[in-house]
């Protein structure tokens, strides 16, 4: 057997064991949270203002922000992981042009075609660079996004795109949002000789804020918000051929929650169901004038271990 192929078979079956319990497929961290504030909510963020990083949510979003906004993000995932998040969005009256991206990485993975010692080390990585452009009528907004994507695994790489598009809405004085978002379709090339299969969502969600304490000069304020995701995997293939490992194939819901006090304080918390080993999510954020830190920690259910994010924006 050509040496180049029982690398490349090693290569699989290496990450086959890596992303079994992380990320199911290469592109997989296109459907987490893009920024620390996300994997807070377990990505109910289909009708969440999530800043600049609305690009890769639901662009439509972007269009509803009060103000630009750039933010920055990095996530420690299992099995020496590592995503890092940056965008920048620029709101200009009735419209809005964001730019980001988001990038994966593993380092130092042993290169072995026979027992014995490692012949070598190889790294994997992914990389999405976006552009959106989103555009708002009184209480409706649509918007879209183009990705170049990019993987790299041992010798081989490939390239490809995606698009996201999405539509919002806000209602009883933005105290309601409904909203609906087709995420990643598109396709990328081969990698040696299969083309990895990009996870194509449709997410409806709504975000209601359920309580609010009064604001004045005496008072303590307190906001309430609830979310929740219908998600929808588009993809009818259960089986993605490049890492062989199984995804979630049917629809299933994300839930969350956010508690912000004092216009200075935000705790939250996200729920998952269907098929995953990470159903809890935890984050809190710390909010200064213009400037807003956030953590998030992610526990995996199977002992794992657990995602830790930081990241840290500002408006202007």
């Amino acid at each position: 057997m050509n040496l180049k192929i029982i690398f490349f078979i090693t290569l699989l079956f290496t990450l086959g064991h890596i992303f079994a319990s992380a990320q199911s497929t290469g592109f997989e961290l296109l459907t987490t949270g893009p920024n620390t504030e996300a994997l807070g909510l377990g990505e109910t963020t289909t009708a969440y203002l999530l800043g600049a990083s609305n690009l890769y949510t639901n662009p439509a979003n972007l269009a509803f922000e009060p103000s630009s906004g750039f933010n920055a993000d990095y996530s420690l995932w299992i099995g020496g992981l590592t995503n890092t998040h940056a965008a920048v969005n620029f709101k200009r009256n009735r419209s809005a042009i964001a730019f980001g991206l988001l990038a994966s990485q593993a380092d130092d993975f042993e290169l072995r075609s026979r027992p014995g010692p490692s012949q070598g080390s190889f790294s994997i990585s992914y990389l999405s660079l976006s552009g959106a452009y989103a555009l708002n009528y009184r209480n409706l907004a649509i918007g879209a996004s183009f990705q170049y994507l990019r993987e790299e695994l041992y010798i081989y790489n490939a390239s490809g795109y995606a698009i996201n598009a999405g539509i919002s809405s806000h209602w009883f004085n933005r105290k309601l949002y409904v909203s609906a978002a087709l995420q990643n379709a598109g396709k990328m090339d081969e990698l040696n000789t299969e083309a990895t299969r990009l996870p194509a969502l449709v997410r409806v969600g709504i975000n209601a804020r359920i309580y609010e304490l009064g604001t004045g000069e005496n008072d303590f304020p307190v906001s309430i918000s609830v979310l929740s995701d219908v998600v929808i995997p588009v993809n009818n293939d259960p089986m993605n051929n490049t890492t062989n490992t199984h995804e979630q194939d049917e629809a299933y819901l994300n839930f969350g929650i956010s508690v912000t006090a004092a216009d200075i304080l935000t705790l939250r918390g996200g729920y998952k169901t269907g098929e995953t080993t990470r159903p809890l999510s935890f984050g809190t954020g710390i909010i200064l004038n213009n400037i807003t830190a956030n953590y998030a920690l992610v526990p995996f259910e199977t002992g794992f271990g657990t995602v830790h994010s930081i990241g840290i924006g500002f408006t202007f």
